[in-house]
């Protein structure tokens, strides 16, 4: 749900990106934002405010100042104006009027290392019926999604092999089971099939996995944005 996000993208109604924000505190019909110092002073009344919703990905809110003085506002947890912190914002968040990420999930390119543990059988929705075949495989990520992974390894699989890793590059490290989709070998200069690259789909994500990696998806898209 968005009371988990904690940074978000501030633009003009127009679409002109001002700057990156911090959440302090999120509701239901408001959030409250620490802006940073040299964009504080030039913050519109009325801005779009884009965040990440655990549920439908990247969302965009048009959001409205509270001025201090105004009252409380909130829902979920009443905030008092007089007892802001430094350099800090309240919008109150009117009806979303985007929804840039579904479940087409947007892919980002990120190289990290991580451990394949294969599996045999078919993984159902309750983690029964599958067996780990106790072995451990390094391999390269290329590119990440919620919706499954890219990487090489050197070692050639199955099309249709199930495996399990551990995506530590989250907030919290969280399991993933998956199916390779497709396969390709990647020649070296010489044209010596030293590596193959592999296409992957996630399985069954929980709640936790999914909202992990759609979390890091769009804190590393944010950096993208910001430089």
């Amino acid at each position: 749900m968005i009371r988990d996000c904690q940074k978000v993208r501030i633009e003009t109604l127009n679409g002109n990106e001002i700057c990156e924000a911090s959440v302090e505190d999120i509701g239901q019909d408001y959030i409250l934002l620490t802006i940073p110092e040299q964009s504080f002073p030039f913050m519109p009344s009325q801005v779009n405010i884009i965040l990440y919703d655990n549920i439908e990905g990247l969302v965009t809110y048009p959001g409205i100042l509270i001025p201090p003085g105004s009252g409380i506002i909130g829902t979920q947890k009443q905030i008092s104006l007089n007892d802001r912190l430094p350099n800090t914002l309240l919008y109150q968040l009117k009806e979303k009027t985007a929804v840039i990420q579904r479940r087409a999930d947007i892919k980002i390119k990120r190289e990290f290392p991580a451990n394949l543990r294969l599996l045999s059988g078919h993984i159902v929705n309750n983690g029964e019926n599958r067996i780990v075949s106790g072995k451990t495989i390094p391999i390269l990520i290329c590119d990440i999604s919620a919706g499954g992974i890219g990487f090489t390894c050197s070692r050639e699989f199955q099309v249709s092999q199930y495996f399990s890793f551990i995506f530590d590059q989250g907030r919290k490290p969280v399991e993933t089971e998956g199916k390779i989709v497709w396969s390709r070998p990647v020649s070296s200069n010489n044209g010596t099939v030293n590596r193959w690259r592999y296409g992957a789909q996630f399985l069954y994500l929980s709640a936790t996995a999914e909202a992990v990696l759609r979390s890091y998806v769009f804190s590393e898209q944010i950096k993208e944005l910001s430089n």
